[in-house]
């Protein structure tokens, strides 16, 4: 029998402390992961800890249960959830139905029907579980994979290797309806040591998961599985990373399988999608290094949205993408594999010498994609020419050719570090300036400067040493314990003055970090001046 994870939420520790010592949780197949007093500390400890089940009142303060639920089902989350209520209102349960309550449980509570409820929510997670895992299950998956010649029309027009009224007439004969107002390509890719019925589990769920916000067409290329994704409007790009989001939580909690995934930027027309494709394989080869990321978007690695360049040969792509984001070793080591392929074909030393220039213009498009000046004399265009012109030997080419790849790989490491800080430096500057406004949050923050929760999250915390919320927490309490010392305003007014209109709520954030009450912080501080 598995074991699955639940939060239970109540104002009342009465209640808490009796559904934690009443309920054979174990013998029933759950484990209590947290118990909190109130509905934000309950999504809090949902958001981080993503258990299978919440069990929370309806009444409490500065969240309701129904609110928590409508903040859960819109978020995509994976989640039951039992609301317990004292009021028999038929408006509360028809709520509760639409937010995706699993059940609604009159107070005062049961402990044997409320048993009853667990081993039958116990046995819908089973079977789900079972669903997912099921072996059968993943092997007619794998024989009712994609037809054969949707796939090739798709591999095709993410090519570019079809005119626009013959893809018009494939439409047309495979009864595909491209007439979305915008589209996406994400490009997905598991572990290698996952097995193949795993893989395709996980496919699976990533295409569940991005059918509630759009739809998918799904096949595979190369190893990968392309989501071709039709969207309603060109702004869809952050719901569809937040639904990538939770497919990875799925994946990780149900199959213990993980997944690197691209997500290009959104474009008006299907005619585009052969540069959305190229965007997505972009981020994707973002994700092969930066080992920690699982879901890149192209926006957010890109500091410009121009047109990708034409792919490079399959020589020049391993070099690229080790300039990109390799280091000195990895360079070199790229280098002199690219090297030997060339000199095995005993060209002259003229010759020699045009073939590295080519090389070298190739590469030198890595500076307009990174908005890197070209201010040093290895980056000038005609400086390069009359250089590689003078080398005299292949030795001098083969040197001239590591130092530029090392010098534009340590330009744009360089122009990646300072974006990251820039943008961590505004977001707290405008911290610092707007944190009164109680609707301040990671989501607005990225509204504001157009970058994803999980991008932004991760380069703020990096770069200033904490996460967003502690730091807008601090800022927030820093500024109301100046208050608290200094001025007569009452408690309720400094709370509202910087940033939470809820007097409670004030109260308990405060007493949470500070260890006091407002009221008797400015007592102690009144009392030690």
């Amino acid at each position: 029998m598995r074991t699955f994870s639940i939060v239970l939420a109540d104002d009342e520790p009465q209640i808490l402390h009796g559904m934690l010592g009443g309920i054979p949780w174990e013998q029933l197949g759950f484990s209590v992961a947290a118990t909190a007093g109130n509905g934000q500390e309950a999504l809090e400890y949902v958001q981080k800890l993503h258990p299978d089940l919440l069990i929370s009142d309806i009444k409490m303060p500065f969240l309701d249960g129904l609110e928590l639920a409508r903040i859960l089902h819109d978020a995509l989350m994976h989640i039951k959830i039992v609301l317990f209520s004292g009021w028999d209102d038929f408006e509360y349960a028809r709520r509760a139905i639409s937010y995706g309550v699993s059940e609604y449980v009159l107070k005062p509570i049961d402990f044997e029907e409320m048993q009853q409820l667990l081993s039958k929510l116990h046995a819908e997670l089973e079977e789900e579980y079972d669903f997912r895992t099921n072996r059968q299950r993943q092997e007619k998956i794998y024989q009712q994979s994609l037809p054969l010649l949707r796939q090739q029309f798709f591999t095709q027009l993410l090519q570019g290797k079809i005119t626009q009224e013959y893809a018009a007439q494939q439409m047309e004969l495979l009864d595909l309806s491209f007439t979305y107002p915008a589209y996406a390509v994400a490009l997905m890719q598991t572990q290698n040591n996952e097995d193949i019925l795993t893989q395709i589990s996980v496919q699976q769920i990533v295409e569940e998961m991005l059918g509630k916000v759009c739809t998918v067409y799904s096949f595979g290329m190369y190893e990968q599985t392309v989501y071709l994704l039709g969207l309603p409007d060109t702004n869809s790009s952050r719901l569809i990373l937040k639904s990538l989001e939770e497919a990875a939580h799925m994946s990780q909690r149900m199959l213990k399988a993980k997944f690197s995934c691209g997500l290009g930027l959104c474009c008006d027309t299907w005619m585009q999608l052969e540069t959305a494709y190229a965007q997505a394989k972009d981020a994707l080869e973002y994700n092969v290094v930066a080992k920690e990321d699982v879901i890149t978007y192209y926006g957010d690695v890109t500091p410009n949205n121009r047109a990708q360049e034409p792919d490079w040969t399959c020589l020049l792509e391993p070099l690229e993408l080790a300039v990109k984001h390799g280091n000195t070793e990895e360079i070199s080591g790229e280098v002199k594999k690219l090297l030997e392929a060339i000199q095995k074909h005993k060209y002259s030393f003229n010759e020699y010498q045009l073939i590295i220039l080519d090389i070298i213009f190739s590469l030198s498009k890595l500076y307009r994609r990174y908005q890197i000046q070209e201010e040093d004399g290895l980056a000038g265009s005609k400086h390069m020419v009359m250089r590689i012109l003078s080398l005299r030997t292949g030795e001098e080419l083969n040197n001239w050719l590591y130092n530029y790849c090392d010098f534009t790989s340590r330009s744009i490491q360089k122009q990646q570090t300072d974006q990251n800080a820039i943008l961590a430096n505004q977001a707290r500057d405008y911290v610092d300036n707007h944190f009164s406004q109680p609707d301040l949050s990671v989501e607005t923050m990225c509204q504001l400067f157009n970058v994803s929760a999980s991008h932004f999250s991760k380069v703020f915390r990096r770069e200033i040493g904490t996460s967003f919320l502690n730091y807008l927490t601090q800022r927030r309490l820093d500024e109301a314990a100046r208050l608290l010392t200094e001025t007569e305003e009452k408690s309720r007014v400094i709370g509202e003055m910087v940033g939470y209109p809820e007097p409670n709520y004030f109260s308990y954030v405060f007493k949470k970090n500070r260890g006091v009450s407002p009221a008797k912080y400015r007592k102690q501080e009144q009392a030690n001046a």
